[in-house]
């Protein structure tokens, strides 16, 4: 037996060889996968994780509940890797100095119940880094039920004692320094603030003109007509409200186009959905594809005319790249997160007007019709490789603002 010098414990030995953690949250995808556009983005990014090796560091999904704290994600990432699980246990998550936790997921619930153990990592040498989607419950109350815009608030307030805070574009990450600003929370230490755009890959899907047909005859699209698309969660912060008012002036003046509707209901409030559902052109000249898988929603990018971007308030905009990707026009809201991603490459309305709107679908009609649209393929975006290695010289604090 090796007796070892009491100078050297076997516990700082073993620290010294052992590959850092990088913990990155899976909280909410964990659970459950229901597509979302966030969800979208943690799929992506671990992808890239996985798939390109990150000299020194382990990449350990965690994830956290309401009954206990931060355990090892091992059977959900086994599944994700395709393998099966098998006796896997899903053991407590243990840290040391140097590890890093990425609160990657949006769980504002779990992060906020256990953030005690959080930063209890953060006082023996743990970095915190957490992505900030948006702001948009704290910013755009009305929009949502009070207890998610206080509960967004808590979360907020809970990251501000991270080191880092990442956003997913440059507008995000003013709103956040602003809101830091507002309430003074940057007093307490140095924030560390920095953004990156999401990234997007084309799935190279061959043109198959049977599956396109019976797409096409499922849904009830008319080839004949143009289409407009909307994609995204059905939520009021997504002004479907807006847009379909407009549409029923246009149906009315004697206009047969398409709106095409592609996204889950929000939890949080079912005004807009009861609407679509109920309205006389349902499933005719409103549609509404409730839970496409990828294969499906790429092949409706293929057949509509004209995305329409109509939030009053996002955190990037992955629908406007997705667009772009395909050179299909664009029609946006005159927000500054569109401006950011899109620049001069999109046809843009403001107003909460239904006629302003409904008087620039016509405009981009008749611009259709000579040629003359804005060009969407001029839209610059990131590969999500691109984009994961932006995210992590941020994690790792290689390139960050100094709040």
């Amino acid at each position: 037996m090796v007796k070892m010098s009491s100078k050297f414990p076997f516990s700082q030995n073993l620290n010294k060889i052992r590959h850092r953690q990088l913990l990155v949250d899976v909280s909410a995808i964990c659970r459950i996968d229901i597509n979302t556009g966030i969800q979208r983005v943690v799929r992506e990014v671990l992808i890239e994780l996985f798939k390109n090796e990150l000299f020194g560091y382990r990449i350990e999904p965690v994830y956290a509940g309401s009954s206990h704290g931060y355990r090892y994600a091992r059977r959900f990432t086994a599944k994700f890797l395709g393998f099966d699980p098998g006796s896997l246990y899903d053991d407590p998550v243990e840290v040391w100095k140097n590890d890093v936790f990425w609160g990657l997921d949006l769980s504002t619930y779990t992060t906020i119940l256990n953030k005690n153990q959080i930063f209890s990592w953060k006082k023996i040498g743990v970095k915190i880094v957490f992505t900030v989607y948006d702001l948009m419950p704290v910013l755009h109350p009305e929009t949502t039920l009070p207890i998610v815009t206080e509960n967004h608030r808590v979360w907020l307030e809970t990251i501000s004692n991270a080191h880092g805070l990442l956003a997913i574009s440059q507008t995000v990450m003013n709103d956040l320094r602003n809101w830091l600003n507002l309430f003074h929370f940057q007093k307490n230490h140095e924030i560390k603030l920095g953004w990156a755009h999401l990234g997007a890959n084309i799935h190279s899907l061959k043109k198959n003109r049977y599956e396109i047909f019976n797409i096409l005859q499922k849904y009830n699209l008319n080839t004949k007509n143009l289409k407009f698309l909307m994609v995204g969660t059905i939520e009021l912060r997504k002004a479907h409200g807006q847009v379909i008012d407009a549409f029923e002036h246009l149906w009315a003046s004697g206009m047969d186009i398409q709106l095409v509707i592609v996204g889950r209901p929000d939890w949080k409030t079912d005004i807009p959905a009861v609407r679509i559902r109920k309205h006389p052109e349902f499933q005719r000249r409103l549609i509404w594809i409730e839970s496409p898988d990828d294969n499906i929603l790429e092949n409706i990018y293929k057949i509509c005319d004209c995305l329409i971007a109509a939030s009053i308030n996002e955190g990037f905009g992955l629908p406007l790249i997705e667009a772009a990707m395909r050179d299909m026009p664009i029609i946006a809201r005159d927000i500054p997160v569109f401006r950011e991603v899109a620049g001069d490459n999109a046809f843009y309305f403001s107003g909460s007007n239904s006629s302003k709107l409904e008087n620039i679908i016509r405009r981009w009609t008749h611009d259709y019709e000579h040629g003359s649209l804005p060009n969407s393929s001029k839209i610059n975006f990131l590969k999500w490789e691109q984009s994961t290695k932006i995210m992590l010289d941020f994690i790792l604090m290689k390139n960050f603002n100094k709040y």
